[in-house]
C-alpha cells in the first residue's frame, strides 16, 4: 500500500506539471516557432507514464536473457541465442494476458510513452514490437529491449536505428548498458554509444553479464579491467554504478559468488522501487531545460529578424546564417545567456536555411516574463509536490545528499536527492556567478509565502559570517528549512549540516560536506 500511495503522489505532481507545461510554456514555444529547431512539444503521453528502463549494448550481451532473468520468463516474442537475434526494439509492458504486437499502435496514440517514435516513419514502426504479460515487476515500469549495436559500416545498410535509440535515451529513466565478461573491449562502436551517453551518465548503469562462467578469481580481474576501460572512454571522474548478473542463473553455482548476484540483484530492484519519484524530477529537468533553450532561441531569432534591412533580406540572412557562430556570441554577451543552451551552430544553419527571419518576433517580454516567472514562481511552488524516497536508493549513490542535525531528536530532518536536484535548479537559474545573493535568496522564500521574519531567522542562521551570499550546499539547506517551515516545523537555533554517502553502497561510512 505504500508503494502505491506513492506513485499516486507522483502521477499527481506529474499532472500539476504538466498543466504548467501546456497552459504557460507550449504557447511561448508556439508562439516562437520553436520546433523548427528544438522539435514538436512535449506530448501528453510523456507525462506520467510508467518509467522506462532501456537496455543496450553489443550483441550477444545477453539483454534478452537479462531481461527474461528480471522477468522470470520469456516475454512474446524475444529471441535468445549466441548470434545477433534482436533484430527489432521490442518494449516489454504489464498486460493480463500474454501478447505482442506492432508498435504503431502504441505510437499512434498522443497519451503513450512511445507517441514521439511516430516521428520516425513506417520504416522504423516496422521494427518496433510491444509484448505484454502479466508480471509484478511490469506493473512500475516498462523494459525496452534493443539490437545489438553494430559498427556504423553494418547500420549504413538501410537498417540505421540511430534516430530513434536517441529518442529512448533522451526519453528512458534508467539505462542499463550490458558487458559480455568475455568480451569487455571499448571498440568503436561501444565508444560511440558512451559518445551519444554523455549528456545522460546520471542514468547510466552498467552490467556485467555471464559472471556465473567466471571463478572468483576471474570475475575480480575483469570488474578491475572493465572499471579501468570505462574510465578511459568516459567524460566524468565517477564512472556508472556496475552490476554484475548471471546469464543462466538456473546453473549451481553455491561454489562460485552466488551471494553477490544476489546482492546486486536485490541493489538493482530496489532502483526500480523508487523511478516513478525519479522520473518526475527528470520530466523537471527536461521542461527547465527546454526553457532556457527557448529562452535562448527568443533572444536569438528576435535579434536576427532585426538584423534584415528594409531591402535585400535574402542576402542578409544568407549572410547571417554563413557567420552565425559570431551572432551567437554577441546575443550570448548582451543578453547574458549561457552558451551551453545555444544550438550547434551548423545545426541551426542547416535547420534555418529555408525558414525566412521574417516569420519572427521582436516582441519577446512579454514571453520571457512568462517563462521567468515559471522558473522562478511555478516551479518553487511546485517544490512540495515533490515525493520523498528512501535515500538509500537515491538516482546516483556516488551524490546521495542528506541533512541531519546534531540533536538525535531531529534525524527527521533530511534532503534527499529527489530534494536537492530540485533546489539546485532554483539556485542555479538564479545564482550570479557560483554564489546567489542575499535579495534573490529572500526573493524566492517570498515567493513561497514564508512570513518576512522566519525568512530573516533562515537567512541569519546560514550567513553566519555575513557575507550576504550563499554557496550551492547552504542555499539548499535553506530551500529545505523554509518548506519544513511551511509544513509547520520549527526552525531550529543552528544551521544543520549537509552529508554525503560517497560511496555505490547505501552501507558506506558518511562524510560531511562543508559549506
Amino acid at each position: 500500500m505504500q508503494n502505491g500511495s506513492k506513485q499516486e503522489t507522483s502521477f499527481e505532481s506529474f499532472d500539476i506539471l504538466k498543466k504548467i507545461y501546456q497552459t504557460q510554456i507550449k504557447p511561448v514555444e508556439q508562439k516562437h516557432s520553436f520546433h523548427l529547431t528544438h522539435g514538436m512539444p512535449f506530448r501528453e503521453g510523456e507525462f506520467g507514464h510508467k518509467p522506462l528502463v532501456l537496455f543496450l549494448g553489443q550483441y550477444s550481451t545477453g539483454k534478452t536473457a537479462f531481461i527474461t532473468n528480471l522477468l522470470g520468463k520469456t516475454y512474446p516474442g524475444a529471441k535468445i541465442g549466441p548470434e545477433p537475434t534482436t533484430e527489432n526494439i521490442n518494449a516489454v509492458m504489464y498486460g493480463k494476458t500474454e501478447k505482442c504486437f506492432r508498435g504503431s499502435i502504441a505510437a499512434m496514440d498522443r497519451k503513450s510513452p512511445f507517441a514521439g517514435l511516430e516521428d520516425f516513419g513506417k520504416d522504423f514502426l516496422r521494427k518496433f514490437f510491444v509484448s505484454a504479460l502479466p508480471q509484478n515487476l511490469l506493473e512500475n515500469i516498462i523494459l525496452v529491449d534493443t539490437p545489438g549495436i553494430m559498427t556504423e559500416k553494418t547500420e549504413d545498410k538501410g537498417n540505421s536505428l540511430e534516430g530513434p535509440l536517441a529518442w529512448l535515451i533522451e526519453h528512458a529513466d534508467l539505462i542499463f548498458v550490458l558487458f559480455d565478461i568475455t568480451r569487455i573491449d571499448m571498440a568503436s562502436e561501444v565508444k560511440t554509444l558512451f559518445q551519444k551517453l554523455e549528456n545522460y551518465t546520471g542514468k547510466v548503469r552498467i552490467v556485467l553479464n555471464k559472471t556465473d562462467i567466471a571463478t572468483p578469481h576471474e570475475l575480480l580481474r575483469v570488474y578491475g579491467a572493465l572499471t579501468w576501460s570505462l574510465s578511459r572512454i568516459l567524460p566524468r571522474t565517477e564512472i556508472p554504478l556496475i552490476y554484475i548478473a548471471a546469464a543462466a542463473p538456473h546453473r549451481d553455482m553455491k561454489t562460485r559468488h552466488t551471494g553477490i548476484l544476489e546482492e546486486n540483484k536485490k541493489l538493482l530492484l530496489a532502483e526500480f522501487n523508487v523511478l516513478t519519484q525519479l522520473s518526475l524530477s527528470r520530466k523537471l529537468e527536461a521542461i527547465t531545460k527546454r526553457m532556457k533553450e527557448l529562452t535562448v532561441f527568443i533572444h536569438l531569432t528576435a535579434h536576427l529578424k532585426k538584423k534584415l534591412p528594409m531591402w535585400g533580406k535574402e542576402k542578409k540572412q544568407r549572410d547571417l546564417l554563413q557567420n552565425i557562430k559570431p551572432v551567437f556570441e554577441k546575443v550570448a554577451k548582451k543578453e547574458d545567456l549561457d552558451r551551453e543552451y545555444f544550438p550547434d551552430p551548423a545545426y541551426f544553419t542547416q535547420k534555418m536555411k529555408d525558414v525566412s527571419f521574417e516569420k519572427f518576433t521582436k516582441k519577446k517580454k512579454q514571453s520571457l516574463q512568462t517563462l521567468e516567472n515559471v522558473a522562478t514562481n511555478e516551479l518553487a511552488r511546485f517544490m512540495p509536490y515533490f515525493p520523498r524516497i528512501d535515500e538509500k536508493y537515491s538516482v546516483d549513490r556516488t551524490q546521495t545528499l542528506l541533512s541531519v542535525f546534531e540533536e538525535k531528536e531531529a534525524e527527521t530532518w533530511k534532503i534527499d536527492m529527489e530534494e536537492y536536484l530540485a533546489y539546485k535548479r532554483i539556485f542555479e537559474n538564479e545564482r550570479a556567478g557560483k554564489k546567489i545573493s542575499e535579495e534573490k535568496t529572500k526573493k524566492i522564500l517570498k515567493k513561497m509565502k514564508l512570513p518576512d521574519n522566519d525568512a530573516a531567522q533562515i537567512w541569519n542562521i546560514l550567513d553566519t559570517k555575513k557575507r550576504r551570499e550563499l554557496g550551492l550546499n547552504a542555499f539548499c539547506a535553506g530551500m529545505y528549512l523554509a518548506r519544513a517551515r511551511l509544513q509547520g516545523e520549527q526552525i531550529p537555533e543552528r544551521r544543520p549540516k549537509l552529508l554525503t554517502i560517497n560511496a555505490p553502497s547505501p552501507t558506506k561510512k558518511i562524510q560531511t560536506l562543508k559549506y
